[in-house]
């Protein structure tokens, strides 16, 4: 069985609060006693009743039985009064007790309440503690913002002093951040305009600012004139254009662009937000080229002077080594620049262009002399491929004014090219006047074709593909595959029985014409080459032409036309890989019919007034159309050409088959008059005939072999020859038909028979 709770351990769970030992030695004493009353005094059916785990109030039940027997000792008389005194005193002890317990638990509930009241205030106090804890954190954030702002307002002062030191440019490392923690001060003002005195403190730094930039700007000026005056030579000594001098120019001057890049940087920076400072740098930039000026360009002015000197006439040569030099300084210029600076300018653009400038007015009054075209033709190669293509445009953005400067040289270097082209076409291809070797043909032809027959047993025969080697050796310029693949195997594939299309042999304005072609092809852009191209391919044609005519006056009709088409062929074949396909439209302006009314009308100035139908005035009205008349003239090289080389076969084929018919032509014109109505001519006699067809066919051979000869000195190519010949031979045999025809229409049968129709059938002969 559990033993029951003692007094103290009820006292302390129903206080909820410890007692202290005095206390505990006391209850425990009391308990003792009141033990030792009850098994006295009450009952065993009784104390089996108690609870227990009553309560502390509970265990005062004792006091119940000491009172019954009080009772009880008051209604009987005890034997033994000295034990019945003890227990009234103990009686009186347990009411003093009760009372003690009483008024402890009065106590004890008093202190209860003050530890409650003293738990709030206590609770009360943490809290308020907090929350002066997080007002001190804000407030200690308010006041490290107000430090910081303050500090702008404060930097002023300790920049302003730092700033105001002469040595800080040289000495003081610090000045870059002290600009950067100027620049963040004014960032702040700017930021927070609504501060009352944010102006005030922004016209100061502004005035610092420009103070130091001014005072950074000057310093990199005279950085700048010093490296100049350390780099010249010198008083006195010669300046010369050796590589030392380059090398001591560029090396002295850039010892202190590590320095002046630093500083140049920061005014490069500020003028990018604040355009007023572009001045600043501009200042800096007009220094630096000022002084570069002045070292460099005496040195290549006396480069080039000497160059010119050391050159002379090599004018290729020149050129080519006088522009390689300024790539190398404007390469060199560029690299100096951006050792010292960071922003590009536009003053290096031109002083580049100056430098280029210097080279250009010493080659330009060289080249506006010079008159051969082949030289002119050179230079233009030059400065257009190994020049402005090799250099330019292959590398950086630092030749671009080299480029620019080559472009406009170049235009010069063509436009003297084309005026030395018009003069020379003028005097050595409309004006040439032919010697009277030029002239002498076929004499030409033939000597060169008996030396040809000569060397036959120890040299291969002269072919086509041995004349065109040699122009392409000659003109290697010009590429050659570009004509007709038909036209060139054929060409290729046919052995000449002469040398008559040796470029040598050829007249001398088609030379000259494809010489000057092929000069200008390779130099010129494209539309100019084909408007000159024009021109000069007109000239040949004319010249051709004037000798044509000079060889038919020397000679006969038929080498004047061989010659034409020989050289016609030439050309065709010459300017083919031109392509001068280009089609030219001239417009003319017409007044001739406003200049025969006019002269109509001043011829009969009398009937001006007159009132007859003669009246000169109404003539002129109705003469004179409302306005002049616009002619378009369409000029085609390649078109003219072949219209010129088939004129000129339709005249050598109507020649020669009148010299194959030069007996019979006469009557047959007579038969052709004859056979009209209107005409009333009496016939040729049958014997005449006869006379003309026996004479015709005895010379119809010799004839036709001297035409063959003819064609095979001139043409040299037995393919041109059956197509000159064939129209040849189908004209004769038409003209020998309708000769037949009109025999037969004009006589009658008797007549017919006398003459000998056979004699018409030549084919075997033609053939």
């Amino acid at each position: 069985m559990a033993s029951s709770p003692s007094v103290c351990e009820l006292w302390e769970d129903n206080l909820l609060c410890p007692i202290s030992p005095r206390q505990s030695a006391v209850i425990s004493k009391l308990e003792s006693i009141v033990r030792d009353a009850n098994r006295m005094s009450v009952p065993a059916s009784n104390l089996d009743s108690v609870d227990k785990s009553a309560s502390f109030e509970q265990s005062c039940i004792p006091l119940e039985s000491f009172l019954c027997l009080e009772k009880q000792s008051k209604l009987r008389t005890f034997a033994d009064e000295p034990h019945f005194v003890s227990l009234e005193n103990k009686l009186e002890l347990c009411k003093r007790l009760s009372d003690i317990t009483s008024q402890l638990l009065d106590y004890l509930l008093y202190l209860k309440k003050m530890y409650e009241f003293a738990i709030s205030k206590t609770s009360y106090v943490h809290s308020t503690c907090g929350e002066l804890l997080d007002q001190e954190k804000e407030l200690v954030i308010v006041v490290e913002a107000i430090r910081e702002q303050l500090s702008y307002f404060h930097e002023l002062d300790n920049l302003s002093r730092k700033l105001s030191s002469p040595s800080i440019l040289t000495l003081d490392e610090s000045l870059i951040p002290a600009l950067s923690r100027l620049n963040d001060c004014s960032n702040f003002f700017q930021a927070h305009s609504n501060y009352e005195e944010s102006a005030y403190f922004l016209g100061r730094l502004k005035e610092l600012e420009d103070n130091i930039l001014v005072f950074i700007k000057n310093h990199v000026v005279d950085c700048i004139q010093k490296a100049c005056k350390q780099a010249l030579p010198a008083t006195g000594e010669n300046l010369s254009s050796g590589d030392n001098v380059f090398t001591l120019f560029y090396a002295k001057f850039q010892a202190t662009s590590q320095r002046i890049k630093s500083l140049a940087s920061v005014i490069e920076e500020k003028s990018l937000s604040h355009p007023e400072y572009m001045t600043y740098i501009e200042d800096c930039h007009e220094a630096f080229f000022r002084a570069r000026e002045t070292l460099i360009v005496p040195v290549l002015t006396a480069a080039i002077d000497e160059m010119v000197t050391q050159h002379g006439k090599s004018y290729c040569l020149l050129t080519k080594n006088t522009c390689q030099m300024l790539v190398h300084i404007c390469k060199d210029e560029f690299t100096l620049y951006s050792q010292f600076f960071t922003k590009p300018s536009g003053l290096l653009i031109e002083f580049l262009e100056s430098l280029c400038a210097q080279l250009y007015n010493t080659l330009r009054p060289i080249i506006i002399h010079i008159n051969h075209l082949e030289t002119l033709s050179e230079l233009c190669c030059i400065v257009k491929q190994e020049v402005i293509e090799d250099f330019t445009i292959t590398q950086g953005n630092e030749l671009v004014p080299f480029g620019r400067t080559m472009g406009q040289l170049l235009e010069d270097v063509q436009e003297r090219l084309v005026y030395r082209t018009n003069v020379y076409v003028q005097e050595n291809i409309v004006h040439y006047s032919p010697a009277p070797g030029d002239l002498a043909y076929p004499e030409k032809l033939s000597m060169m074709e008996s030396i040809a027959e000569c060397v036959v047993s120890t040299q291969s025969p002269l072919t086509r593909s041995d004349s065109l080697s040699s122009i392409t050796s000659t003109f290697s310029d010009i590429s050659f595959h570009t004509r007709a693949e038909a036209f060139s195997e054929s060409r290729m594939r046919v052995k000449s029985r002469s040398p008559a299309d040796i470029h040598g042999m050829w007249y001398p304005t088609v030379r000259r014409t494809i010489m000057c072609l092929t000069k200008l092809y390779r130099s010129l852009d494209r539309p100019t080459f084909l408007g000159l191209a024009q021109d000069v391919v007109g000239a040949c044609l004319k010249s051709l032409q004037n000798a044509a005519a000079g060889i038919c006056k020397q000679k006969t009709p038929t080498d004047g036309y061989l010659f034409s088409i020989k050289h016609l062929l030439i050309l065709r074949e010459q300017i083919a890989p031109f392509k001068i396909e280009c089609t030219v439209r001239e417009v003319e302006i017409d007044f001739s019919k406003i200049q025969t009314a006019a002269f109509n009308l001043m011829t009969n100035s009398k009937d001006i007034f007159s009132l007859r139908s003669t009246n000169g005035f109404l003539h002129f009205l109705f003469e004179v159309p409302t306005a002049p008349q616009i002619i378009d003239h369409v000029f085609d090289p390649q078109k003219i050409v072949d219209s010129q080389i088939r004129e000129a076969c339709e005249k050598l084929i109507s020649i020669s088959v009148n010299d194959f018919l030069a007996p019979a032509i006469p009557y047959l014109e007579l038969l052709r008059r004859c056979s009209k109505v209107s005409n009333n001519l009496c016939p040729p006699e049958p014997s005449s005939i006869n006379q003309a067809l026996t004479e015709m066919k005895e010379n119809l051979m010799p004839a036709i072999s001297s035409v063959k000869r003819a064609m095979s000195i001139y043409l040299a190519n037995p393919d041109t020859e059956n197509i000159l010949f064939k129209p040849m031979k189908k004209s004769c045999i038409t003209q020998l038909e309708e000769l037949r025809r009109l025999i037969l229409m004009t006589y009658d049968r008797e007549k017919v028979l006398e003459i000998d129709l056979s004699k018409l059938n030549v084919i075997d002969i033609l053939d």
